[in-house]
């Protein structure tokens, strides 16, 4: 069905309302390939055709596309009142909204979270707001519905402490246990199975019975072969400070980061150590780290002993 929406309907509910001949339809849209672009709407019978009674915004393709809509009638008045949800995310954080569209005064309420994740050691910080903030009996009731629609659909759920021992969340496990530290002594955390990261790969080695990896805005993850056990040994606190590339240098692992230097990993000690610069050369930015005859090399650009690493490096 396309009808006066002009686009096809991905869900479609048909109601009645008291007092009114009309049949009513709550639906949605969902445009195919687009992050943006469907709508809730509420088409009413009109002469024997349908016209727009509402619309919503532009939404999420998510949240268009079923993530939550249903039909209420939560006042008993014969008239009813659609709920939807849509979240957008992205690497540093995002929002979820959940709405209740109240059809006898064409009012829209809205509960939101919004996330921000570039900070590690902090974890998911939510910030919850309802909309609109004015004061009255009539707003505070609907943002009660709000809240038990909330409950029932488990759409709060995502406000709550992480499970620190779901691998999901071994990077914040990780700055719980060893803070923002770039140079110390680390905790490691072991979990069963190979990692669970939810970014992409940036640098990744092979060795005998260890695989090293780096992550995308996340960490840097031993995965122990043998074991079946993979742990985070390094985590930065800004997320936009990733790991960009990986060398293995005697008991060393050295780290490549985007602002942070090198990040230096005794694999035996499991101990880290910071480095930001050799003599007059600062590499702070660092893209690639490899061994050239004996020396290693930092962004094809400087020559840098091993013996600096491993002096320093406890």
């Amino acid at each position: 069905m396309y009808g006066p929406t002009g686009k096809k309907l991905f869900k479609a509910y048909p109601f009645r309302n008291l007092g009114n001949s009309h049949v009513f339809i709550a639906a949605t849209t969902y445009e195919h390939g687009s992050l943006f672009g469907g709508r809730i709407y509420l088409l009413e019978e009109f002469g024997g055709v349908f016209r727009i009674a509402w619309q919503s915004e532009p939404l999420s393709a998510l949240g268009a596309s079923g993530k939550h809509f249903a039909i209420h009638d939560v006042d008993r008045d014969g008239i009813h009142e659609l709920s939807f949800a849509t979240d957008c995310f992205g690497t540093g954080g995002g929002h979820s909204s959940l709405y209740l569209f109240v059809l006898k005064s064409r009012r829209l309420y809205e509960l939101s979270i919004e996330f921000d994740w570039t900070n590690h050691s902090r974890g998911p910080i939510p910030k919850i707001t309802l909309l609109p903030d004015t004061d009255g009996s009539l707003t505070r009731s609907y943002h009660k519905v709000l809240e038990e629609i909330a409950t029932q659909v488990g759409f709060l759920e995502s406000v709550r402490n992480p499970d620190l021992d779901n691998p999901l969340h071994a990077d914040i496990r990780w700055h719980r246990d060893n803070g923002s530290i770039k140079t110390g002594p680390v905790l490691l955390h072991y979990y069963d199975g190979s990692p669970r990261m939810r970014s992409s790969i940036t640098a990744s080695f092979d060795e005998d019975d260890i695989t090293w990896t780096a992550y995308f805005k996340g960490p840097v993850v031993a995965y122990l072969k043998k074991r079946n056990k993979h742990c985070v040994i390094y985590c930065p606190e800004n997320i936009y400070h990733w790991p960009t590339c990986l060398c293995r240098v005697g008991k060393l692992l050295l780290i490549g980061t985007r602002e942070d230097g090198i990040i230096v990993y005794n694999v035996e000690e499991k101990f880290l150590a910071q480095f930001l610069a050799h003599g007059n050369n600062e590499f702070r930015e660092v893209s690639t780290i490899h061994l050239a005859n004996g020396v290693v090399v930092v962004d094809d650009s400087f020559r840098v002993p091993p013996s600096f690493f491993v002096r320093f490096a406890r």
